[in-house]
């Protein structure tokens, strides 16, 4: 049976990498932590094919694996992780402050928004309609689609050279669309891109 009202140290809105972050440090002190998640656990950074940036792991980390050993590591300190709870209602004023998802209401000491971002959109004619026929902003989910084509790859960061990368081994060849006249990336990437012929 669902509480009606659940009084806790910290409840964290969000799951991903900063919201798990977050759940760690709380749960580690000792304090009743509870976090809720929208969607899957990780957010975006679980549909990652790899990141390298993170500290320690000097050959890089596929997203889901990490994600997964923040979530055990909040786990072992007792966080309570809840997926597919969705907030609807915030009261931030007051000592204590109340948070409503379509679940139960929850009362916290403090609460910590850790709701991540969302992909951009090109905001172009035909970008809706072809969502799931073509068009994708997942190329972990949507990758195999793409086997053997041509593909583009519209971005200008670090996370649009990850992923034509990772397409690049899927695809014929993957052309890497900017509207700055260079890319806004550093490090290892710049060489890993021009070691891709396809790219």
């Amino acid at each position: 049976m669902v509480e009606q009202n659940q009084k806790i140290d910290v409840l964290i809105i969000g799951g991903g990498p900063a919201g798990l972050t977050a759940a760690i440090y709380t749960s580690w002190l000792g304090l009743k932590t509870v976090v809720l998640e929208t969607g899957i656990v990780g957010g975006r950074a679980g549909l990652a094919p790899q990141i390298e940036n993170f500290p320690g792991f000097e050959f890089g980390i596929k997203g889901s694996e990490l994600v997964d050993k923040m979530r055990l590591q909040a786990l072992r300190f007792r966080a309570e992780i809840r997926d597919d709870e969705e907030v609807i209602g915030l009261d931030l004023k007051g000592e204590v402050k109340r948070v409503v998802s379509r679940k139960q209401t929850y009362e916290a000491h403090a609460v910590i928004i850790a709701t991540g971002t969302q992909r951009r959109k090109l905001l172009v004619p035909g970008e809706t309609d072809f969502i799931g026929r073509g068009v994708s902003y997942c190329v972990t989910c949507d990758g195999p689609f793409f086997k053997h084509v041509k593909v583009a790859v519209v971005g200008n960061g670090e996370e649009a050279a990850i992923d034509a990368l990772f397409l690049s081994d899927i695809a014929n060849n993957v052309m890497l669309v900017t509207n700055e006249p260079e890319l806004d990336i550093s490090g290892t990437l710049t060489d890993r891109l021009r070691n891709k012929p396809n790219i």
